[in-house]
């Protein structure tokens, strides 16, 4: 699947997590067109209402192209 649209994302089921620090939910996202790996958790807080945790990985495991990004953005 590719994500065309800037600022999106997609999470699906993970059927392959064997412990429970595995993600419950896998998949990708699309952020200031660079295209992320994203894996989420279910959690409970003290009031027992369930969230998800998210984290984000670029798909370009060289995190260069991420800092480059970054370091254009500057203007000094």
């Amino acid at each position: 699947m590719k994500l065309n649209k800037d600022n999106t994302g997609v999470l699906f089921p993970n059927h392959k997590k064997t412990t429970e620090k595995h993600p419950n939910l896998t998949g990708m996202a699309k952020i200031e067109g660079i295209d992320y790996w994203a894996s989420g958790w279910v959690n409970t807080d003290k009031n027992q209402e369930k969230y998800i945790s998210m984290t984000f990985k670029p798909k370009d495991s060289n995190t260069s192209s991420v800092q480059k990004k970054i370091d254009d953005d500057i203007p000094f």
